[in-house]
């Protein structure tokens, strides 16, 4: 037994435990509190932590694979820790621990191909792990100090001894049973702990869910006259599935839309458009209200679609709506600034009545359909009332979008 590469083994496991903590931790504060403020790993589009954690490969029936991490990073640095300091059933418990890592491994390389292609955001927390697993599948393995000719041996005895209970190529006994019905325990107890934790979060039984469902698609669609040529678009343009956001800078419930929807349709990008479509509850710009409620929301309006004009829309959208207090010249030129908008240029542009007139047709457009209040979010032309549960979110556009590549497919059929 090689005391070193067990001591890369308990220093990979603490790697583990602490990116797996803190990518529970990210989790969690993302399903309960929303993502007004960023992680501490989220950097940009790419290297974005939150994109990773808000997506539905981040759990496994609403439990979060951090969770499931943690355990199996305590659980292997226990058992190193047995290895290096105890003096009975040694070999067996590395080689215990050593096996658990190929599970490990593989499904880190598929998260990490889901990360890049499908999701397209690089999560820090992950790669740590990705690293701990290989650094644990080497190291527990050097441990064992076997040459490499004896692999081939070592991979088949151990099997064999484990269901002959007689040692068959290897000079120890596995006593692989006894370390599974621990493992079992284990992760039974740390299920336990993690779903205590977990139970805040609002997630959607199947029952539920389905019946949410039924009542979105019992709705008929609404024609929804946008200009999307002017309007600020998220995803891909002319995509499957049309997502169009009504909202007002100056609505609490607008800046809990801000931080959840978009962000809960980042494994979407590809196949989804979100329109961004104003429609402040302020008398100033909006005749339709018959008292004033939100004073400065047409100004933000004006100030967000001049931020778009000059590509900067989505970046001075969050800026707005985390900013606090009133919303009024010096806030919007402040935030203007910090986004290294020409202040010139975004002053005219606040003053010009061709961008008064963009403001007016938004606010006729969400008229038309009868729109009262804020936020109001259309998938596809239909009302989704129940954006603030991000499971139900995903499961609408998931299924639009699964609806429309069905229905491309039937159609080149056809024209074959």
């Amino acid at each position: 037994m090689k005391r070193r590469w067990l001591t890369v083994a308990l220093l990979a496991s603490i790697l583990g435990i602490v990116c797996a903590g803190l990518s529970l931790k990210t989790y969690l504060d993302i399903h309960e509190t929303g993502m007004v403020e960023g992680s501490f790993c989220t950097i940009g589009d790419f290297i974005n932590c939150d994109a990773v954690e808000v997506s539905s490969y981040a759990a496994i029936n609403g439990f979060p694979i951090a969770g499931f991490g943690l355990a199996f990073y305590i659980l292997i640095f226990v058992f190193t820790l047995i290895s290096r300091f105890s003096r009975g059933f040694k070999r067996p418990t590395v080689a215990f621990a050593w096996w658990m890592t190929i599970p490990a491994v593989l499904y880190s390389a598929f998260l990490g191909y889901i990360s890049i292609h499908v999701l397209r955001s690089l999560c820090l927390t992950c790669l740590g792990m990705y690293l701990a697993n290989l650094l644990l599948f080497f190291s527990l393995f050097f441990a064992m100090g076997m040459p490499a000719r004896e692999w081939g041996t070592f991979i088949w005895g151990y099997w064999i001894s484990v269901f002959t209970h007689a040692k068959k190529g290897i000079d120890f006994m596995p006593r692989f049973w006894m370390h599974l019905l621990v493992t079992v325990i284990f992760f039974a107890v740390g299920f336990v702990f993690i779903s205590a934790s977990t139970s805040k979060i609002n997630e959607v039984s199947d029952l539920e869910m389905n019946e949410y469902i039924s009542r979105f698609y019992r709705q008929s669609k609404y024609d929804l006259q946008i200009d999307k040529e002017t309007l600020p678009m998220w995803g891909t343009k002319n995509a499957p599935v049309t997502v169009v956001e009504f909202s007002d800078y100056r609505c609490p419930f607008c800046r809990v839309a801000a931080f959840m929807v978009k962000p809960f349709l980042s494994e979407f990008k590809r196949d989804v458009a979100l329109y961004f479509v104003n429609y402040p509850l302020d008398s100033t710009c909006n005749h339709y209200m018959k008292r004033q409620m939100h004073p400065g929301a047409c100004l933000g309006a004006k100030a967000g679609i001049c931020a778009n004009k000059v590509g900067k829309f989505w970046p001075y959208h969050d800026l707005l709506f985390k900013s606090k207090g009133r919303i009024d010249d010096k806030l919007v030129n402040k935030l203007a600034k910090k986004l290294e908008i020409n202040e010139k240029d975004f002053d005219t542009c606040l003053n010009d009545p061709e961008t008064e007139r963009q403001l007016v047709n938004e606010i006729e457009a969400a008229r038309r359909i009868y729109i009262t209040g804020t936020p109001s979010i259309f998938v596809n032309d239909r009302h989704l009332r129940f954006w603030r549960n991000p499971y139900i979110l995903q499961e609408i556009v998931g299924r639009e979008i699964k609806s429309s590549k069905k229905s491309k497919k039937n159609k080149e059929v056809i024209e074959k």
